[in-house]
Parts: C-alpha cells; structure tokens; sequence
C-alpha cells in the first residue's frame, strides 16, 4: 500500500496513512447505511429482519456490522504487519516477532477506538437514552 500526500495551500501537505484511510472508510460506510436506513425503509427492514440461519439470532445489520470490524481489523493487521515500517525504517529491519507485537498492539488500539465508537451508536436503542432522545427532539 501506498501513503498518499494531498498538496495544500502554503506549502502544507496532508499524509493519508492505508490504516486512517481503512478506519474512516468503515466509519463513512457505516454512517452512510445509518443514513440511508433512515430515508429508504426496505433496507432498514432487511437489515432488521432475523434468519434462521444466522447464529446467535442476531439481525442481518448486526451480522454486518460485526463482519464490517472483523474486515477492518483483519486489513488493519495485514497491513501493519507486512506493509508498515515503524520509526521511518524497511520491513525487514525488525523481526517476525517484533513486528507480530507491534502489530497486535496497533490493531488492540484499532479495536478498542472501533468497539467504542460501535457501542456509542448502539447505545442509542437504550430505554434512558431513547428517552433522552425522544425529549429532546419532540421539543425541537
């Protein structure tokens, strides 16, 4: 993977690293579903509906959800582990099992920032908060 630099005004350029550019990808993709599920209701309901054949009884956007993380840190993880360079040195500088360390502690520091950032948009189907919300909308 390539590090792309955007050229600014002033002679300032912005770095887009492969692993920002893999996180925000799955925020946008996940915001923009929410944003759709709430203009078109066939897909709010097929990502509703529950299957038998889905384990856990889980939903179909749940089940989505849950592959969405899965994918984010498995790129995450190939990524660091046989792309990234750390401190501005080659690949092969470090060992298998320093760069299996680094790698697993960037991808626990990509899950504890993405399982947050998902309980925060599931806390919204909470009783209290959707009281939260109900109130403060209805006085809009």
């Amino acid at each position: 993977m390539l590090t792309h630099s955007l050229i600014g005004g002033n002679n300032g350029y912005l770095k887009l690293w492969p692993d920002i550019l893999m996180y925000y990808l799955t925020i946008y993709v996940v915001a923009f579903t929410s944003f759709l599920c709430k203009f078109y209701k066939p897909l709010k309901d097929f990502l509703h509906s529950r299957y038998k054949w889905i384990p856990f009884s889980l939903c179909v956007g749940e089940l989505l959800l849950g592959l969405t993380l899965l994918g984010l840190l498995f790129g995450e993880c190939c990524y660091f582990y046989y792309d990234h360079g750390w401190q501005d040195t080659k690949k092969t500088y470090y060992t298998t099992e320093e760069r299996a360390a680094r790698t697993m502690g960037q991808v626990a520091a990509v899950c504890m920032v993405s399982q947050s950032l998902f309980l925060f948009i599931s806390l919204k189907n909470l009783i209290a908060i959707d009281l939260v919300y109900r109130d403060y909308w209805s006085s809009q």
